[in-house]
């Protein structure tokens, strides 16, 4: 009886010193923390509490929204807010419209057509991504096939390219806008790509950036069905393109922020940026690039992962360099904390998508 009871105390108490070690040491140790989170709030995390100080004056629409583009024609841009709302802001007369209610949740990011009359949505994301586009004019919303992983435009606006999962492989089909034709193009043995249809004849294929596993990239031609591999095995590769193809931005893991380059559309490179950031904090137009530029970053994340994951925030400056020109690049400090992504220009403003408070801002250039 005697032995019974011992055994019986020292099981309760093995217990209980698993569960002190647990409750004390990881019981949290799954929540993904902030490395250096906004200095105006204690809760970063939370949108509409954040105090982006001094800010209103540059605000171009008042609520949290998903993504957005700019229609540079009618000088409107259309926001997509959290809960799938899409509205309309009129940059001339400062007036907003709400135009469709889309019911889309998660939104990973909207590819506008190249006359802005369109909209591809990507959404679900990650955990079932879905697609599909929309025709502003008539408010027609029709989804992409199911399996379909990514799309993009071509430069008409005409077709659209997405691929097509199949078991490990991807099929790179084309849809005519018109008469709804899907024709077959290609099939590639791997899963998980992104597209971009870049120039008329040309599409790349890149693996989802992360510094943990080896990425690559793929050209290939439509007209004579050549198919190229540009880069291989490259940690976090990321490339941001210029609307015409004719140059990009390119990071990897290896060659770190501070190794930036300019390419061309064979992945030559150019040259290099004298600065800092990450491509999806870039845009080109014409000969002139733009970037958001940390100020600091620090030396104990991964990048790409951690910022996409925010785990971590930046406190941007904007670097504006031309190409073409001989003048040294300018830095515009903004007057309010901002970390910048999806940066668009318009009119000689900036806009760009405040990470701090997910609301769209805009600054003079001039």
């Amino acid at each position: 009886m005697r032995k019974f009871l011992r055994t019986t105390i020292l099981i309760i108490l093995a217990f209980g010193l698993v569960f002190f070690i647990w409750f004390f040491f990881f019981r949290n140790r799954g929540d993904e923390q902030v490395v250096n989170p906004p200095e105006v709030t204690a809760t970063p995390l939370i949108p509409d509490v954040i105090d982006v100080v001094g800010a209103a004056n540059f605000l171009v629409f008042p609520h949290r929204i998903a993504d957005y583009w700019i229609h540079e024609t009618t000088g409107s841009i259309y926001v997509l807010d959290p809960n799938g709302t899409l509205s309309r802001v009129s940059t001339r007369e400062g007036q907003t419209n709400e135009l469709y209610s889309l019911a889309l949740t998660d939104v990973n990011r909207i590819i506008p057509s190249p006359d802005q009359t369109g909209a591809l949505f990507v959404y679900n994301y990650p955990r079932s991504t879905t697609l599909s586009y929309l025709d502003v004019t008539t408010g027609v919303r029709t989804p992409l096939p199911q399996r379909a992983t990514s799309a993009d435009w071509n430069p008409r606006g005409d077709k659209i390219a997405f691929l097509d999962s199949e078991g490990g492989s991807s099929i790179l089909r084309i849809l005519g806008i018109e008469d709804q034709s899907i024709q077959d193009a290609l099939t590639l043995h791997q899963y998980g790509l992104d597209v971009s249809w870049v120039t008329s004849n040309t599409l790349y294929f890149t693996e989802k950036p992360t510094s943990f596993l080896p990425s690559s990239l793929w050209s290939y031609n439509l007209s004579d069905n050549t198919f190229k591999t540009l880069a291989r095995n490259e940690p976090g590769l990321m490339i941001q393109w210029s609307d015409d193809g004719r140059q990009g931005i390119r990071y990897t893991t290896a060659e770190g922020v501070n190794g930036l380059r300019l390419i061309d559309s064979e992945n030559n490179v150019l040259g290099s940026f004298q600065v800092a950031t990450l491509p999806s904090k870039c845009t080109i137009k014409g000969s002139v690039f733009y970037c958001a530029v940390p100020k600091t970053i620090p030396s104990d994340i991964v990048l790409p992962d951690d910022y996409f994951k925010r785990k971590v925030y930046f406190k941007d400056s904007f670097f504006i360099w031309d190409s073409a020109s001989q003048a040294p690049a300018r830095v515009v400090t903004p007057e309010f904390l901002v970390d910048a992504e999806h940066l668009e220009v318009y009119r000689n403003e900036l806009y760009f998508f405040n990470r701090y408070d997910d609301k769209l801002y805009k600054i003079p250039l001039s």
